[in-house]
């Protein structure tokens, strides 16, 4: 599906083929979905990260549409969360430069998608450790769009696990003036086609004490670096 903007609504998607479920000649165009359900049971992956997602609370993306409990949600989405996107792009939206994500584990209903950033923004997990974000093995769990030029996305102190999309599994950095810097983060059973943990595409990107483990992808199970990325320091284990 080609899409400029636009938004879905009391929709499912289900038993597709292909590359990826959406792609964007755009990218970094606004795709709502309310009251809908994705349902990738065919492990697409979502896109490449192209499309600046926002899932309402009555939205989620499942990998079966199996309701044992005839509450009219999926199995897969009962014990979805939507407080960690939210919060993000509650913060993306007032112009604040850093999030604070609390301890615990979120096992995310979408991923966090941060679309096309303005302004410099770091995400940072409870500096004491203990915050995890996890795809549930059907979601990527960050798509970045691009950057303003000079502006720069670091995420720090959380684990990221369980991942899934067509182009990076914890992280895809997507487009050009794209400006990375993760650390001090363990990415743990990620999968993609492409970039198992991260896949970053015509960017720079910049990785201290990151962990890549049990990650897995047809090309490059822990990174996929592509068209003229670089990297000002990279400590990984």
């Amino acid at each position: 599906i080609w899409l400029a903007s636009i938004f879905m609504e009391n929709c499912t998607v289900i038993d597709c083929r292909g590359d990826a479920l959406f792609a964007n000649v755009f990218v970094g165009r606004p795709f709502e979905i309310r009251s809908s359900i994705i349902c990738d049971n065919n492990r697409c992956g979502l896109d490449w990260g192209a499309l600046r997602y926002r899932f309402d609370e009555d939205s989620c993306v499942c990998g079966s549409l199996l309701d044992q409990d005839e509450d009219g949600i999926p199995d897969d989405c009962e014990d979805q969360d939507h407080s960690i996107a939210s919060l993000v792009h509650a913060a993306i939206d007032a112009g604040d430069t850093e999030v604070q994500l609390p301890p615990g584990q979120f096992r995310l209903a979408a991923p966090l998608s941060l679309g096309v950033l303005q302004s410099p923004l770091t995400i940072k997990g409870d500096p004491d450790g203990g915050t995890e974000l996890s795809g549930r093995g059907l979601v990527p769990i960050v798509l970045l769009s691009h950057n303003a030029s000079g502006v720069t996305c670091r995420i720090a102190n959380v684990d990221l696990v369980q991942g899934f999309g067509y182009a990076g599994g914890a992280v895809s950095s997507f487009f050009a003036f794209t400006e990375l810097a993760i650390d001090n983060v363990t990415v743990k059973e990620c999968s993609a086609e492409k970039g198992g943990g991260v896949f970053a595409y015509s960017s720079s990107f910049t990785f201290e004490e990151v962990v890549f483990q049990d990650c897995l992808a047809n090309d490059g199970n822990a990174l996929r670096i592509d068209q003229r990325s670089s990297s000002d320091s990279a400590r990984i284990s």
